[in-house]
């Protein structure tokens, strides 16, 4: 085992070398992964088909029937004055604890109900309007930008881990390290955010307003579904290959938890698969609690494509929105690591075994969420 592990940082070691010896550019490394996988598409077309099916049939049963008609009715709602109403009524208490404007309800509102992408749309679209400077813009994506009750409470907790109170756990994790992210990185309220005039849609109709509704629906829709395809293909490839299955069974003989491993990689390049992996797993249930909370609170970089189609043209820092989700999915597993370990869960739901914590200590909680905090505050305070 140790010489398949020599040998495969004895090739990556020498492709480096290689690359910098022959000044291979960036482009010409993608150029090649890319071709790559045309190859694979060509030598094993049945597979690719197969899992872009299911990717589809993910998307047409799952998210199409709870994302389209929430952002047609929220299109609906912003065209009638939504986004002042909910400022008035939510602002001041969801937005002055952590510094933004009032403003910014609307997409934190979206988040809450609906999860991912839907406030990092909505958040792009409050700035395209006016109503937040671009400032406040890319810390409201880190607030607005969470897994919705659906799929925490519906899909993870009720269906893979067959308790909606461990769901509920995991959601509360996620707003609740949100609203610290949010508190430690507030900045003095200025209230320079202005209200845009919206006199124009007093001249449209309720069938022109509709219409536009739906349009930008199946225009955002289908850029969610775009990338759940194009991710199903692109994790068919890397589970289910023979060098993947090679690590994973060399890892299993000298690692007890493999599946610990394999399952958070899986889960940082797409939610859903590493959620079900970790689910399906033997280990302790708080464990699995605590990992799919970070996978959460994250999104996975699935997710963090599907957030970057709706910002790429407003020339957002991605790397900075990526480090604070990842911090974040630090927060959202201490959190409910300690909320498991706290709330009264009936007992006769898991074996008493799964109270027990295996290679967690208090000492090693306190420190990730000292050096997160560091990190957080020299992030944005040092000038």
């Amino acid at each position: 085992m140790y010489s398949i592990i020599f040998l495969s940082a004895l090739i990556i070691l020498l492709l480096i070398i290689l690359f910098k010896q022959l000044k291979i550019t960036k482009n010409a490394v993608i150029t090649t992964l890319l071709s790559l996988i045309i190859l694979y598409f060509i030598i094993t077309p049945q597979s690719c088909m197969k899992y872009a099916i299911e990717g589809a049939k993910l998307f047409l049963s799952a998210i199409f029937p709870t994302i389209f008609p929430f952002m047609v009715i929220c299109n609906i709602l912003i065209a009638y004055g939504g986004i002042e109403i909910y400022s008035k009524i939510l602002g001041p208490v969801l937005c002055r604890p952590l510094g933004i404007s009032k403003n910014s309800t609307f997409a934190i509102v979206a988040s809450v109900f609906c999860g991912y992408p839907i406030g990092a749309k909505y958040s792009s679209e409050l700035y395209e309007k006016g109503y937040i400077d671009k400032d406040e813009f890319q810390r409201l994506l880190n607030i607005a930008s969470n897994s919705g009750p659906i799929f925490t409470i519906g899909a993870l907790g009720a269906t893979m881990l067959g308790n909606k109170y461990l769901g509920m756990i995991i959601m509360l994790s996620c707003y609740v390290s949100a609203f610290i992210i949010g508190v430690l990185t507030r900045k003095e309220i200025l209230d320079k955010s202005q209200v845009p005039n919206t006199d124009d849609n007093k001249y449209r109709t309720f069938g022109n307003i509709l219409k536009d509704a739906v349009t930008d629906g199946i225009t955002g829709i289908l850029l969610i579904g775009g990338y759940v395809i194009i991710f199903s293909i692109i994790m068919s490839i890397i589970k289910y290959n023979v060098l993947t299955n090679m690590i994973v069974s060399n890892l299993s003989v000298h690692f007890k938890n493999t599946e610990n491993i394999y399952g958070t990689i899986i889960g940082m390049l797409d939610l859903t698969n590493g959620c079900n992996i970790i689910s399906a797993s033997t280990m302790s249930l708080p464990i699995k609690v605590c990992i799919i909370s970070f996978l959460c609170s994250f999104g996975s970089l699935s997710v963090v494509a599907q957030v970057n189609a709706f910002l790429y043209k407003y020339n957002i820092n991605l790397k900075k929105y990526i480090i604070l989700k990842l911090l974040q999915g630090v927060l959202a597993a201490i959190i409910s690591l300690t909320l498991f370990l706290i709330l009264p869960i009936k007992a006769a739901t898991f074996s008493s075994s799964s109270y027990i914590i295996t290679y967690i200590s208090m000492e090693t909680i306190a420190f990730i969420l000292i050096a997160a905090l560091v990190i957080i505050y020299n992030l944005f305070h040092v000038s």
